[in-house]
């Protein structure tokens, strides 16, 4: 069995793998991790893969591993993508290796995490470039915490929202759902003007703009990049 997890900035994701099938996924609050091992599946397991994009938390994870398994976590890196650049966050590396393997080429990945994130492959598999923007939760709070009168709220958990609010309430979830709605589309227009890209969705908000932006949705496509990368780094080495 195959344990894949994904070091994120407010979130830990955790799944396991028997050959093709993912058991049990969690998104686990980073502020709630305390003991790491209460979280770790009681299984023989043959493999652990972690993405991180917190470096501080990889010597406590490669401990609590090797403590509970007996082996030590693979972290990959962007030597995994062929033409990934120096800095690239592995989950971004992820996403590209498991939305290559889930939906083919070319292809193009919107995370909508901390940051939302767009990466793009070309047919051949080599990375293309991405953008990364200020995240939705975070602009949300930004707004709250940087004005006088304007409350803090929760992100709208449903689409249909009116375009123009009636209430205060109202215009802030309309900003954060249409406007995130309308930049994408927009960045999306642009990309493809330069390669005619599938679109896949991840990211824990991602389910809400999957209809809008007319794109397949996949919860845990960091998971399975992980997975897939255990056998194959995508296109290392080659022109």
């Amino acid at each position: 069995m195959v344990l894949a997890i994904d070091i994120g900035n407010k979130t830990t994701c955790i799944g396991l793998f028997r050959d093709n099938k993912l058991i049990n996924p969690q998104r686990i609050p980073n502020n709630e991790l305390f003991d790491i091992q209460t979280y770790l599946p009681q299984r023989k397991i043959d493999s652990v893969l972690i993405s991180s994009v917190v470096p501080a938390k990889n010597e406590v994870f490669t401990r609590a591993i090797q403590g509970f398994y007996e082996l030590s976590p693979i972290f990959i890196d962007l030597t995994y993508l062929k033409g990934a650049y120096p800095g690239m966050g592995a989950d971004r590396v992820a996403n590209l290796i498991g939305g290559k393997r889930l939906f083919g080429l070319p292809l193009c990945v919107v995370d909508f995490g901390t940051a939302t994130t767009i990466d793009t492959l070309n047919s051949k598999g080599k990375y293309v470039g991405g953008i990364i923007l200020p995240g939705i939760k975070s602009g949300f709070d930004i707004l709250h915490n940087k004005t006088a009168i304007l409350p803090k709220i929760s992100f709208p958990t449903r689409t249909e929202l009116p375009l123009l609010g009636k209430s205060t309430k109202e215009c802030i979830e309309s900003g954060a759902y249409w406007g995130e709605v309308f930049r994408i589309k927009g960045l999306l227009k642009e990309i493809k003007k330069t390669i005619e890209v599938k679109l896949v969705i991840t990211g824990g908000l991602g389910k809400l703009f999957s209809k809008p932006l007319d794109a397949s949705y996949e919860p845990w496509l960091t998971l399975w990049g992980l997975k897939f990368s255990l056998w194959k780094k995508i296109d290392k080495g080659k022109s």
